[in-house]
């Protein structure tokens, strides 16, 4: 509650710097006027299509912890399923690394990620880099494009050997995810 001057809650007695008898709480997102809020009022607004909103219990001032959907609900118009409360799309990792206006590159650049060469690959082992399978090559390293530009494009760092690769939990087919950099049937990731 604070001392008298800082202590301007309705809910608190600053000369004992205690709730005032029958006040149940003070400011938390579940309390209203030094009750708890009913069971089922919602305290936390679902952020995106892979979060859940957080509902008051009616025994608790706190709002319960963050929560989110199953991984592998379906987001984003079905671009992609929700993995650890995120939607990892290809799209979205374009955006992320290049910027706005950035789109994913077509199928035949992500055919590099066979090659194990340049900056195509599935992953590196010992220091080399590893082709992916045929199957696996939208698990690999992610290609965008700017504009209408044919170029695939790739990002790395030399400090991050993840930096520019496929996110986890990627859809990569219908009912399928990049899971350690391959593309497997949702079941098997999740």
């Amino acid at each position: 509650c604070g001392s008298p001057q800082d202590c301007q809650s309705a809910c608190c007695d600053a000369r004992t710097c205690k709730l005032k008898h029958k006040a149940q709480c003070d400011s938390e997102e579940c309390c209203e006027k030094c009750k708890f809020k009913k069971a089922g009022a919602e305290c936390r607004a679902a952020k995106d299509d892979c979060d859940l909103p957080e509902l008051c219990t009616g025994r608790s001032a706190e709002c319960p912890t963050d929560s989110f959907q199953r991984n592998g609900h379906p987001c984003q118009n079905n671009q992609g399923y929700c993995y650890n409360g995120k939607c990892p799309t290809l799209t979205n990792q374009c955006i992320a690394l290049q910027g706005p206006g950035v789109k994913v590159s077509p199928n035949i650049c992500f055919k590099l990620n066979q090659r194990g060469k340049g900056c195509g690959f599935c992953r590196k082992e010992n220091g080399a880099n590893i082709p992916c399978a045929a199957k696996d090559v939208k698990c690999g390293r992610l290609f965008c494009k700017k504009g209408n530009s044919m170029t695939c494009r790739c990002s790395v760092s030399p400090h991050d050997p993840d930096y520019g690769m496929v996110e986890p939990g990627t859809k990569c087919g219908d009912g399928m995810v990049c899971s350690n950099r391959q593309c497997v049937k949702m079941q098997t990731a999740y």
